[in-house]
């Protein structure tokens, strides 16, 4: 028989003098009879641990005037139970509070995301939806390819955004031709289709918001601003969801009190605020499955089924990116090590989604080992000259990644430094046995990037190519943080990175722009006695510079992927955590141009491409068939004062056919000729 109710968190490990056998209970939570609960001898508000000893029938043991007597196994079981609900059910609701304020949180701040890279995931969605399969058309992803009009011999590039009637009968008459496709997509065995560079999981994740945003205004692709709104949620509520799974998986060693902030400190103060949480990119659904996969390897030790979780967890983050794999390698490497009957759960769940991965690949690329971001040559010879992915040396990009003045881990994050203290502790204490396997995973992950070509990831704000590892390297802080109430110093130092990662992060989120730094605006000096140009960052100091004789000065651009201008991410004194926080309001303009670019209308896109092939028909010596398309332009943009110049500027033109609309109507391409004489006509 069970009397009396034990206060919170109260925790007996009992002996059972006949069987010998040592139990630990969790009791519900009582009041004290101030109405709060007990503290422990520190003083801290919380857990109050106690140790009692049966005799061989009967306990006697008071806590406070609660006395609890007579156990029996079938009583202890209840109890547990009972408190199993209770614990359960508060740890939902707070899992609940954190997720609704981080959701509010992450998509109330911030702006809508100029990155291309995010909107080649939300337009591959929209193209499943309309029944498109996994590959696009030409003329749905215009803007992700180079154009060229064609006349005869001569060809011109132009830019294209949008595909109306006049521009698909140009292309359907084979005079607006594709040069080549962006980096961020590929083209397919299939003449006329391209595939996204990058895996399909997170087209799929976002399948269920798109489809629900189409209920209420049809297709999002055709709403630019909704388009980029149900992409800023999208990515907002799956980086809040990975942190509640960061919470639950803290849960298996810490306090309520120390898994929050464990879960604040990842959830504020490193790159899934400012990244994942932003832009509808690769990394918001790949953390969250990352940290669901991590929260059922912590179960699998109660239950080895839940290996079987892990595998599909981990699994699906290899859907999302492909370094996941590596994640994969080093879980089934250690349960092979440390539990063999449990590992053929864990390859019977991931198996299934590693061969729909390789058939994904088979059907839309030709091949199970074509992967997008690994056959992006023309932009790989670009940035660096060669054709390898795989060429940058491992001490460089190793150093990059962690303490690169505009791009490491410890610079934008010097918070997740404390991570070194638990990677240590996690291997000499066995109770931190099970986050063993994190330590090498982040180590493996981060060796494969720092070898990467682009191992800075291109235009981008911190660490953006191992943002991926931060669920990862989070949980390192579960040794540390009990141990910090115990050390004043470390204390006030975590503290103090902590605001600090936060502020970093918070510039990231409301400064920060695509391009300020990234394709810093200077000036290229040329002075008669130096063979190198000199570089200059003040417009009065490059003025002083052209009045002198003999000196050349043009206005360029430092991009950050241009080889020339790469030794940036070292510099101290051009970073771009100190460049964003010394011009915040030339960043703000450039957010807002960038925000209206991205959500511009369907009539104002229509507009411009309309404007781009009227002056490459111009130039190819077409300028009456121009004139058409630069009316249809000025009644969609009446308010485009550069229409209106290219249209007065070519009216006194006499519209008979010019001589290579002549030599292009005597082409032996019936369509061509057709063409022509539709365009007059019109």
């Amino acid at each position: 028989m069970f009397v009396g109710r034990l206060r919170k968190g109260a925790v007996c490990r009992v002996l059972h003098s006949d069987l010998q056998i040592k139990k630990k209970w969790h009791f519900p939570a009582a009041p004290d009879s101030c109405g709060s609960s007990v503290a422990d001898s520190g003083g801290r508000q919380g857990r109050w641990t106690g140790w009692a000893f049966l005799g061989s029938d009967r306990l006697a043991l008071e806590f406070g005037g609660l006395v609890a007597l007579s156990f029996s196994r079938r009583e202890i079981a209840v109890a547990r139970f009972q408190h199993w609900l209770t614990a359960s059910s508060a740890d939902r609701r707070t899992s609940a509070r954190l997720f609704v304020v981080l959701v509010l949180l992450y998509a109330f701040t911030g702006f809508f995301p100029p990155y291309r890279d995010a909107d080649v995931n939300g337009r591959l969605t929209e193209n499943l939806l309309d029944g498109e399969g996994f590959t696009f058309a030409a003329e749905t992803i215009p803007d992700f390819l180079f154009w060229n009009l064609v006349n005869g011999d001569r060809r011109t590039p132009v830019e294209v955004t949008y595909c109306d009637a006049d521009v698909r009968q140009l292309i359907a008459d084979g005079q607006l031709v594709v040069d080549r496709p962006d980096y961020l997509v590929q083209p397919t065995p299939t003449e006329g289709r391209y595939g996204s560079s990058f895996f399909p999981g997170p087209a799929i994740c976002g399948l269920p918001l798109f489809a629900a945003a189409r209920l209420l205004v049809g297709p999002v692709g055709q709403w630019p601003l909704m388009f980029a709104v149900v992409s800023k949620l999208a990515a907002a509520l799956f980086a809040a969801g990975s942190a509640v799974l960061i919470y639950a998986a803290a849960r298996n060693f810490l306090s309520v009190s120390d898994a929050k902030r464990l879960t604040l400190v990842y959830a504020l103060g490193t790159s899934v605020f400012s990244i994942c949480s932003q832009h509808w990119m690769s990394h918001a659904p790949d953390v969250f499955f990352l940290a669901a996969g991590i929260w059922a390897f912590l179960q699998s030790s109660r239950d080895k089924r839940y290996w079987a979780a892990v595998g599909m967890l981990l699994a699906m983050a290899v859907w999302c990116r492909p370094t996941s794999a590596v994640v994969v390698i080093v879980f089934g490497l250690y349960g092979l090590w440390r539990d063999r009957a449990a590992i053929g759960w864990y390859v019977l769940a991931g198996l299934p989604l590693a061969v729909g991965l390789l058939v994904y690949h088979d059907a839309v690329f030709g091949s199970v080992l074509h992967f997008g971001e690994l056959h992006q040559s023309e932009s790989i010879r670009q940035i660096t000259g060669g054709s390898d992915p795989w060429q940058t040396p491992p001490w460089v990009g190793m150093a990059g990644l962690l303490i690169s003045p505009s791009r490491g881990l410890l610079v934008f994050s010097p918070v997740l430094l404390f991570c070194v203290w638990g990677a240590v502790l996690a291997f000499r204490r066995p109770k931190y046995a099970a986050l063993r396997p994190l330590v090498l995973a982040t180590v493996a992950v981060w060796a494969v990037h720092s070898v990467y070509f682009d191992w800075w990831g291109g235009w981008a704000y911190g660490y953006r190519p191992i943002v991926d590892t931060v669920p990862l390297l989070i949980l390192l802080l579960v040794p540390v943080l009990p141990r910090l109430r115990e050390a004043d110093r470390p204390r006030r130092a975590f503290r103090a990175l902590f605001f600090y990662s936060v502020g970093v992060q918070l510039v990231g989120v409301l400064i920060y722009d695509l391009s300020s730094w990234n394709a810093r605006p200077a000036f290229e000096v040329r002075l008669p006695e130096r063979s190198e140009p000199l570089v200059v960052l003040d417009a009065d100091e490059a003025r002083a510079y052209a009045s002198e004789e003999g000196v050349v000065v043009r206005e360029i651009q430092m991009n950050i992927d241009d080889p020339r201008f790469r030794y940036r991410l070292w510099s101290l004194t051009d970073n771009q955590i100190l460049y964003y926080v010394t011009h915040p309001f030339e960043s703000q303009r450039m957010r807002i141009y960038w925000s209206l670019y991205t959500t511009r209308g369907i009539a104002r896109r229509r507009a411009e491409t309309l404007l781009s092939v009227a002056r490459g028909l111009r130039e190819l010596g077409c300028s009456a068939r121009a004139i058409p398309l630069l009316e249809k332009a000025t009644r969609l943009a009446p308010d485009d004062e550069r229409i209106a110049r290219e249209l007065r500027s070519l009216t006194p033109v006499a519209l008979p056919p010019q001589p290579d609309d002549h030599r292009l109507q005597q082409s032996s391409n019936p369509a061509r000729r057709a063409s022509v004489r539709w365009l007059t006509a019109r």
